[in-house]
């Protein structure tokens, strides 16, 4: 069976919190390309960050592999993804290749990254939205204004053994559903609960997959999760975080 056209596969986190940036390039390009990513940016995303990448045969097919299992995740249909980062190393692992370093050099085979792949390092950037670490359990507010509207919304989040709900009452703001920099899967959500140019209050409790997905339902923009949520102190959920 033809191999197809030997290539590198990169991962790269954002200056966006929970958006990554996957792309793909020839081998004697990668370093350029880097370098470029870094200085340049990519379509008004700044702050882009070297995490993984992974030199595989038939690179372009995979790509295309890659846009139809993540095609729920893409952002403005870019070569951006709202993903855990864990997540996509994992997938990349299992793809018959060699993981190499920012500099092009090798690092180690697919067969051992597999092995390793449990004990990868979440990029700090990611980890400050995600589940790895939360608050302790109780029941958490988020209020913000809208100055558009001149009213406020406001979240309560209840948290209890790992399990993050929505309350029931909670007022959810309007949603921009052309926003390049939240997710489909976050838009489809919110149509659910109503009306998107409107404020809604949510009829039901609503699980929800991290404190940042509870709180862009909420503020219907992107948000610090860690900076917007508060207890019931009135004090920010980032003083719980481990330094």
């Amino acid at each position: 069976m033809k191999k197809g056209i030997k290539g590198i596969i990169y991962v790269m986190s954002t200056s966006i919190r929970g958006v990554i940036k996957i792309g793909t390039t020839r081998i004697d390009r990668f370093k350029r390309r880097m370098r470029e990513l870094k200085e340049n940016g990519y379509r008004n995303v700044n702050g882009l960050k070297f995490e993984f990448a992974i030199k595989v045969d038939g690179y372009k097919e995979k790509e295309e592999l890659l846009k139809n299992i993540l095609s729920k995740n893409i952002v403005n249909d870019a070569e951006l993804y709202c993903l855990k980062l864990s997540a996509i190393v994992e997938l990349l692992s299992c793809f018959n290749g060699e993981e190499i370093n920012e500099n092009g050099e090798e690092k180690c085979s697919s067969t051992e990254l597999f092995r390793e792949v449990k004990k990868v390092k979440v990029n700090k950037r990611e980890k400050n939205q995600s589940n790895f670490e939360l608050p302790p359990d109780g029941i958490y507010y988020f209020k913000i204004k809208k100055k558009t509207l001149n009213t406020f919304v406001e979240g309560i989040l209840s948290l209890k053994n790992g399990k993050l709900i929505l309350k029931s009452g909670s007022t959810l703001a309007p949603m921009n559903l052309a926003n390049n920099y939240l997710s489909e899967q976050i838009k489809n959500k919110r149509k659910e609960f109503g009306d998107t140019d409107k404020i809604v209050e949510l009829k039901y409790d609503f699980y929800c997959n991290s404190l940042y997905e509870a709180g862009v339902l909420v503020s219907g923009k992107n948000i610090n999760a860690w900076k917007s949520w508060k207890d019931s102190e009135g004090n920010f959920i980032d003083k719980y975080r481990k330094k």
